[in-house]
């Protein structure tokens, strides 16, 4: 039993036979590459989780403290992501519009969102407390 869950655990981590993960391809993909939507969605989600890390590390440094905070997250977090896909994946026209989707945008946000809370507070507590 305990082989089985770990040859399941093995196979759920790696990309499909044929297909390179998602940021292999995104870091080492030519543009021209084509991308299926379940992994700009997957790309989208991982952009937003490191964005949340980055900004809850930086404010908490920085002393960034109320609304401030939140809404310069929101914005960031929700302009960065389709901004770097349409320049790394030279997304045009109705690809482009796709991942400036109400559904992209809120794809991964909560997830990040937390992680960037709680980033946040760790940070601002350990350096200004």
């Amino acid at each position: 039993a305990r082989e089985r869950e770990r040859a399941m655990a093995d196979a759920s981590s790696q990309a499909p036979p044929g297909r390179p993960g998602v940021w292999r391809k995104f870091f080492g993909s030519s543009r021209t590459q084509a991308w299926a939507m379940d992994e700009m969605a997957t790309l989208v989600h991982w952009l937003r989780q490191v964005i949340g890390l980055s900004l809850g590390i930086a404010w908490g440094l920085l002393g960034i403290r109320g609304y401030t905070g939140f809404i310069l997250y929101v914005l960031l977090s929700i302009s960065t992501v389709p901004a770097i896909c349409s320049n790394r994946l030279s997304l045009e026209g109705k690809r482009l519009g796709e991942v400036m989707s109400f559904e992209m945008a809120k794809e991964g946000f909560l997830p990040a969102f937390a992680l960037f809370m709680v980033t946040w507070i760790m940070t601002y507590t350990a350096v200004h407390a």
